[in-house]
């Protein structure tokens, strides 16, 4: 009976991390994804929920990922790539031994489509957000650094209200 009860939590443990996983997997492209906007946009957007989110939500991403990865290597013995290495051997009926018959289905039903998702859409993502930081130096070509355009740091905007300040006074 105390081996049953054990058994039952453990899986009610594990459905739950598979489910708060599945949610970062959902939720880095999606911050991914704001942060391309907010950089195109960043003018329109305040300078600290600017700051808030280039200072803090790339480390974060990056733990999540990394969370994510050993939760893989923990559960299903791989990461990203192996497991879609042993997906794609799957498919071809050469799945190595040490996975088995259980995981097999487990992954068949449960991580490929999620693990082939979150790939993809993080992989998009990150190639997204890339090309708006390369579009946004080409727009603002004020700017100098990629810092400036990056940060979007409050010097740059103190130095120009400074300069129109003195264009006014020169008038």
């Amino acid at each position: 009976m105390e081996e049953k009860k054990q058994s039952n939590h453990s899986q009610k443990m594990m459905m739950i991390l598979n489910y708060v996983y599945d949610m970062i997997g959902i939720l880095m492209p999606i911050t991914l994804f704001i942060d391309s906007f907010i950089l195109v946009f960043g003018n329109v957007i305040s300078f600290t929920v600017l700051e808030i989110i280039m200072y803090w939500m790339f480390p974060v991403l990056l733990i999540s990922l990394l969370g994510f990865n050993l939760f893989l290597i923990i559960r299903y013995g791989g990461t990203c790539g192996n497991l879609l290495l042993h997906l794609s051997l799957y498919q071809e009926n050469q799945i190595p031994a040490s996975i088995t018959v259980k995981c097999r289905r487990e992954l068949l039903e449960k991580a490929v489509p999620f693990v082939g998702l979150y790939l993809l859409f993080h992989t998009f993502g990150v190639l997204l957000y890339f090309f708006f930081c390369i579009l946004f130096i080409l727009v603002d070509r004020h700017h100098r650094s990629w810092v400036d355009v990056l940060l979007h740091t409050r010097l740059s905007g103190k130095v120009r209200i400074e300069q129109e300040e003195r264009i006014v006074i020169q008038i």
